[in-house]
């Protein structure tokens, strides 16, 4: 588990959304995967987001661990849980396990930076999280999508974060994003699956992350009915139906002209190797 250049970015970038990381819990104690240089490069491109003396924080440094960059998010109390105290974890505990009262609703975030899917009992470990976030905090996630098979017992698709993280559990997701594991990989905004009434998927051959920065919005007990998989609960109800064209998502071109455009960058990915990320689905923020 750790925070490399995508990892650190992306709580730079949480930040900017309004995530107050006053109080922060580290589901394992989280390490740094990239150079202090880099680090501050970050940090001086997010700067009127972090804490004054946040560059000083980050050039006097010298912890293998993340602390200090949480520090200059603006953490005031910053805690980890794990199974042990081997990486000098303050709280011990199996997320297998139902947490004590006394951490429930506590932390203003709750950050996995790639713990949870080396949890089997995923639902307790996820439920766990969620109810350690106050309400009016977030919960971040950086989690294995594609191509992760062997890493741990789990790999997450998008939908999984999307119902997990709904209303009905006291929470509002505020942004999906996926990203491949290689050097300056663009980053896609990930759309809901109901918004467009159809499943959302990628096939690709890189490792790929995905980002969850979601709000607790009420105090409710996560998990109370299971969730279901949009589209078959669509179906269920009968209120099923096909996603939008292409060409009713962009009135301005013909549908024949977006489909000749985005057959011609399908083409361009396989030629170059690179992974095709649909519009339909996928929506480059960086």
């Amino acid at each position: 588990m750790g925070l490399d250049t995508n990892g650190t970015r992306f709580l730079l970038h949480s930040r900017t959304r309004g995530v107050n990381f006053d109080s922060t819990l580290m589901i394992g104690r989280q390490d740094l995967h990239s150079d202090k240089s880099t680090r501050t490069n970050l940090v001086k491109e997010y700067l009127e987001w972090c804490v004054p003396d946040a560059e000083a924080i980050i050039q006097q440094s010298d912890s293998e661990y993340a602390e200090d960059l949480l520090r200059c998010l603006g953490a005031q109390t910053i805690e980890s849980m794990d199974h042990s105290s081997f990486e000098g974890a303050q709280i011990c505990h199996d997320l297998n396990e139902a947490i004590p009262d006394e951490l429930k609703s506590k932390y203003h975030v709750v950050l996995d930076g790639g713990t949870l899917e080396h949890v089997f009992d995923v639902r307790q470990a996820y439920k766990n999280c969620m109810e350690m976030v106050r309400p009016g905090g977030h919960f971040l996630a950086i989690s294995p999508s594609n191509n992760f098979m062997g890493h741990g017992f789990y790999q997450f698709s998008p939908e999984f974060f999307f119902e997990a993280f709904s209303a009905k559990n006291g929470f509002r997701i505020d942004q999906v994003i996926l990203f491949e594991h290689r050097k300056n990989a663009p980053w896609y905004e990930v759309v809901e699956p109901t918004d467009i009434k159809s499943r959302v998927s990628l096939k690709n051959s890189e490792r790929t992350y995905v980002l969850v920065v979601a709000e607790r919005i009420a105090e409710v007990k996560p998990f109370s009915s299971a969730p279901q998989q949009s589209d078959y609960a669509a179906a269920w109800h009968g209120k099923g139906g096909k996603a939008p064209t292409r060409s009713k998502r962009n009135s301005k071109e013909s549908g024949y002209i977006t489909a000749l455009s985005e057959n011609v960058k399908r083409l361009q990915c396989l030629l170059l190797r690179r992974s095709y990320f649909e519009p339909l689905y996928f929506r480059r923020i960086r």
